[in-house]
């Protein structure tokens, strides 16, 4: 009987074949295997964020899966059903655990390898062979047309070489003409210099940005585009102990292959301090890569390539610059928008450009305030937005820079594994730089050891002395013979840039000297403000206006009027249309054909430059009445009605800027018991605001006090009516409120009578009848005032006060 139990409690075996199960169990158990040692390799080159968890996982996957191989070897010996259960339920556990640890750090090694850039990177580069016309219809349709021809290049640009070879492959029996930059070259094919441009694929966005480039760039064509994949050779980061050693890191942001924002960091992880001064992208400043060194706007280095722009900055500031930071605009949306938005300060708000490259699309509201949350695409409209602010660009590089630390505030308060993920997929997608990952881990941890240890967690990032600054300078411009155009450019002080040079040296350079003050007084009460990095301005180094000073022979209006307000010339335009004298349907619209002031004339000398101009669309019946001059030729004088600018299209004077209506306040009388205010008329330019005040009419009261609103696109007619003023007057026999009487003998009362009758005061004379307030003509002089009121408190405190006025009176 004891030998059934015990052979009773004997585990159960399988007994049928288990061959087909084993192999496919075995293969299960290799692929996991694989899975999870390859998860274990491909994250070893993050160990660096603990040692001793790295350790602990290897350790526990290892026993794991020594553990899973184990029972799947005893399984297959033994054929045990317990064996079975428990291998099938890791095989089904560890085969989800091993996907999803395959698929993630797939995913994050993809994307730390897009971020980090240390070496040589295949990009594919688009050229575009570009024509211009005045008509913006070229007789040059496609390559071919440019046997013959003249066409301008960048010298050392990979677009120039692209365009030679394709020329040479083609057969093509062209003249070349070397540029040292694309605002040249651009400037050259707008003023017929060459006859087509080798530029990049996007030159409409690199060159738009540069004022009075858009109504060129709108007649231009792309008659052939073709590109190449070329190998981009990155300078190596620094191998600096970026926990120990302070470096420098260049910030770019990137749009249309043009650096927006430009930002140069210093770090010293000793003290925390952190430099973060920004250059504006105009900044005209030697380029590294040019021939010579020529000029440009710093912006435009970065179409050259990544490395010319760390040339020039290098050179600019003479600084190493040992690492870059690069991202486009798609870049700070989607990182933004993973780490869940930023918090900012904004003191305006505005309607700003979305994430489009192309100008015009103002769509994005960026509220105002203090502490105002931020989605990724409001975000890039706060960093891109200087329009709306009235110091421009410099408030835009503080938005910039407020933005950055935002974000890394963001980061440091980072504890979500999901949004860590997102925010590694967005900047592997949009972010390049040459730091290495062993460098960004140490980084990271150093960061977050401090943040650690810092007092105030709710404000992590003052974990970090951050000095915001800017290297500053002034407006300017670059004259063009050719186009007779003057380019916007801005010049930086001398002074900023050495200022801005020093500042950095101190806070990465632990051997600079620190030149102490001799004294300094201290008090309690005293608030500290920081020093700034940069003057704003700095004395003696703004350089003479490169604009000519004598009047060139100017072709277009829009050319003489860029030029006449650099010196405060007045230019005044008389528009030429058909069947006027002086047309020619063979010219452009716009075309000066007559102006009073000879070319050659010194700017200091003109005050005022009569001009007639090609108007295509203009035609005239007749001249209208406020104008001089006979048909076509008609003038508009100057009449008080402010109607001196002539419109061809509806024959007739108007107002400059803006299409006249008339605003008409007419005024009745209700009843017509008195003569109505005389009606008003107005002339109101459309879209401007009236205001027209009603005339006081005594006894009668407006129904509208102030006539006003915006002018619409036609004539405005109101109607006022006054109305008869209604006024109260009580009279003895109706009146329900008490009527007081004063007597100097007695004490006064204030008994409500159908007919008051004063007993101790004369009858008035002035006023044969009582009324409410009996209003005597000679009152005793120690009669005491007496004024009616219904508020009960009132009225028991005043009678209380005359009580104790009549006592004294009769004690005196």
């Amino acid at each position: 009987m004891a030998k059934r139990k015990v052979q009773a409690k004997k585990a159960k075996r399988i007994n049928r074949d288990l061959t087909v199960v084993n192999i496919i169990f075995s293969v299960l158990a290799l692929v996991i295997n694989l899975m999870m040692w390859w998860s274990i390799f491909s994250i070893t080159r993050y160990s660096s964020f603990s040692k001793i968890v790295f350790i602990v996982i290897n350790i526990a996957v290892l026993l794991l899966m020594l553990t899973m191989n184990y029972l799947l070897f005893m399984l297959i010996r033994t054929k045990k059903v317990k064996f079975m259960n428990t291998v099938s339920a890791m095989l089904v556990v560890f085969l989800l655990v091993g996907t999803f640890a395959t698929y993630a750090t797939t995913r994050i090694n993809v994307n730390v390898n897009k971020i980090t850039n240390t070496g040589s990177k295949n990009e594919k580069v688009e050229t575009s062979l570009v024509v211009y016309s005045a008509t913006g219809s070229s007789s040059i349709t496609d390559i071919n047309g440019l046997d013959g021809k003249t066409v301008g290049y960048v010298e050392g640009a990979n677009d120039g070489t692209m365009a030679l070879d394709e020329l040479t492959a083609k057969n093509i029996n062209a003249t070349t003409k070397p540029y040292s930059d694309y605002i040249t070259l651009a400037q050259a094919l707008f003023a017929g210099e060459v006859d087509c441009a080798a530029l990049p694929s996007n030159y409409v966005g690199l060159l738009e940005v540069n004022d009075g480039f858009t109504e060129y760039l709108d007649n231009t064509k792309a008659i052939s585009t073709f590109d190449k994949v070329i190998k981009v050779e990155t300078e190596v980061g620094s191998t600096k102990d970026i926990t120990k050693d302070p470096f420098t890191i260049l910030i770019l942001g990137v749009d249309e292959g043009r650096s927006d924002a430009i930002m140069v960091a210093s770090f010293n992880p000793i003290s925390l301090n952190v430099t973060l001064s920004s250059i504006a992208r105009d900044s005209y400043v030697p380029i590294a890569c040019y021939s010579g060194k020529g000029s440009d706007k710093i912006g435009h280095a970065r179409a050259r390539n990544r490395q010319c722009t760390i040339d020039t900055i290098e050179d600019l500031l003479d600084i190493d610059i040992d690492y870059y930071f690069e991202s486009n605009f798609n870049g700070v949306i989607e990182m933004v928008d993973a780490l869940g938005g930023i918090v900012v300060n904004n003191p305006i708000e505005f309607v700003g450009q979305n994430a489009s490259t192309q100008r015009g699309h103002y769509t994005v509201w960026v509220p105002a305030g203090e502490n105002v949350p931020l989605n990724g695409e409001q975000a890039l409209a706060f960093a891109r937005e200087r329009h709306k602010y009235a110091t421009g660009d410099f408030q835009r590089q503080a938005n910039q820079q407020q933005v950055i630390q935002a974000i890394l505030r963001q980061m440091m308060r980072l504890r979500d594994v999901n949004k860590g993920l997102a925010m590694v997929e967005a900047a592997g997608e949009n972010i390049s730089t040459n730091m290495s990952v062993d460098q960004l881990i140490s980084l990271f941890n150093y960061s977050m050891k401090k943040a650690g240890r810092y007092y105030d967690k709710a404000s992590l990032e003052n974990v970090f002395n951050i000095i915001g600054s800017r290297v500053t300078g002034y407006s300017d411009g670059i004259w063009n013979d050719g186009l007779q155009q003057n380019l916007y450019i801005y010049r930086l002080y001398e002074g900023a840039i050495n200022d801005t040079h020093d500042a950095i040296i101190r806070n990465t350079d632990m051997n600079s000297k620190i030149t102490a003050p001799k004294s300094i007084k201290w008090d309690a009460t005293w608030e500290f403000t920081a020093p700034v990095i940069a003057n704003e301005a700095y004395s003696g180094e703004v350089k003479i206006q490169t604009i000519p000073d004598n009047l060139p022979k100017f072709t277009t209006v829009g050319k003489l009027q860029a030029w006449a307000k650099s010196f405060g010339i007045t230019v005044n335009v008389q528009e030429i249309g058909e069947g006027m004298e002086g047309y020619d349907a063979n010219l452009a619209d716009g075309t000066i054909i007559y102006q009073d002031v000879s070319a050659g004339t010194p700017a200091a000398s003109i005050s005022v430059i009569n001009v007639k101009v090609i108007k295509k669309s203009a035609k005239v019946t007749a001249c209208p009445t406020n104008s001089t001059g006979t048909y076509p030729d008609c003038v508009c004088t100057a009449n008080t009605d402010g109607k001196t600018q002539y419109d061809k299209n509806s024959n007739s004077c108007i107002v400059p800027n803006g299409k006249e209506y008339t605003l008409t306040v007419r005024y009745t009388v209700d009843g017509g018991g008195a003569s109505a205010p005389a009606t008003v008329t107005q002339k109101v330019k459309e879209g401007a605001s009236y205001s027209v005040t009603s005339p006081s009419l005594s006894g009668y009261t407006p129904d509208t006090g102030t006539v006003t609103g915006t002018m619409p696109g036609n004539n405005v007619d109101v109607t006022v009516t006054y109305k008869k003023t209604a006024t109260a007057t009580p009279t003895p026999s109706t009146s329900p409120t008490p009527t007081p009487t004063a007597t100097p003998t007695a004490t006064p009362t204030a008994t409500p009578t159908a007919t008051p009758t004063p007993t101790a005061t004369p009858e008035p004379t002035a006023t044969p009848e009582p009324t409410a307030t009996p209003e005597p003509t000679a009152t005793p002089e120690s009669t005491p005032i007496v004024r009616l009121y219904t508020d009960p408190v009132v009225l028991a405190t005043r009678n209380k006060i005359l009580d104790k006025l009549d006592n004294m009176q009769n004690i005196l």
